[in-house]
């Protein structure tokens, strides 16, 4: 079963090249890469950075496709334009990583394939950082009218399957197995260029797929933000947070509730 690897990046070409050099070096033979990168400007540019990428990712014996993208579309059309061509690719199933996660292992996703195989309601198993506390990527999440979006610990049983174990949520880190034809039929909403995380796991949920959670794979974070990345990423506070206030009409952003 093919399993398209999504990768967005933005404004961190050297990042980006060890990214997927890291990839590469834990490659399994049911992946195939999809790399869109929106840094480019001018036409001129994106025939620079294609080159940039030739000449220092090794790709030619691995299914890679690499794409530019316009300037500053946003996480949220990345993925969307790269959770397409996945499917086009005839993956049944899309693995969301970043430009800052680095893979520890070659990961096997059959066990959790079968687990999602089980229900059609299944649709998206997320993972966890390195070092990171599960309950800081594992919540349920409720819709507080004009209020906000309030996040608590999951209460219902984990499911064990074939020595692993699944928790049952609402929300995990953008770092998760999914089934393509659930980031199809419920895609990310193009405004958000930023701010888009609780608003697709919202989403989702109202959209009845089921979402769990998992320890079983890890990644290596990589904490690499030059000034021009940082100054765009910083409008998640201003910009795009309000877009997300004015899209579900609360005045607050994220509670938990403990």
């Amino acid at each position: 079963m093919k399993i398209g690897i999504i990768i967005t990046t933005f404004l961190r070409p050297k990042l980006m090249y060890e990214i997927v050099n890291n990839i590469l070096k834990y490659w399994h033979s049911d992946y195939i890469l999809f790399i869109g990168d929106q840094s480019f400007k001018t036409e001129d540019e994106k025939m620079i950075g294609f080159s940039e990428f030739s000449e220092n990712v090794k790709y030619n014996d691995k299914p890679v496709n690499w794409y530019a993208l316009p300037y500053d579309c946003g996480l949220s059309y990345a993925r969307n334009e790269l959770f397409k061509r996945a499917q086009e690719a005839g993956c049944d199933y899309v693995f969301l990583s970043a430009d800052s996660y680095k893979f520890t292992k070659v990961y096997d996703f059959k066990s959790i394939i079968e687990f999602l195989e089980i229900s059609p309601e299944r649709g998206l198993v997320g993972f966890v950082e390195e070092a990171k506390s599960t309950p800081n990527w594992c919540w349920d999440m409720e819709l507080i009218p004009n209020d906000c979006f309030e996040l608590s610990k999951p209460k219902r049983p984990k499911i064990e399957f074939q020595g692993l174990k699944f928790q049952p949520c609402n929300v995990t880190q953008n770092f998760y197995l999914a089934k393509t034809k659930m980031v199809i039929d419920v895609p990310h909403d193009n405004e958000l260029k930023l701010c888009e995380h609780e608003d697709i796991m919202y989403r989702f949920k109202q959209a009845g797929w089921y979402v769990f959670f998992s320890d079983s794979i890890q990644c290596h974070y990589v904490n690499d933000k030059p000034t021009e990345y940082n100054e765009k990423r910083r409008r998640i506070y201003n910009i795009y947070k309000k877009k997300l206030q004015e899209k579900y009409k609360i005045k607050g952003w994220i509670r938990i509730r403990r």
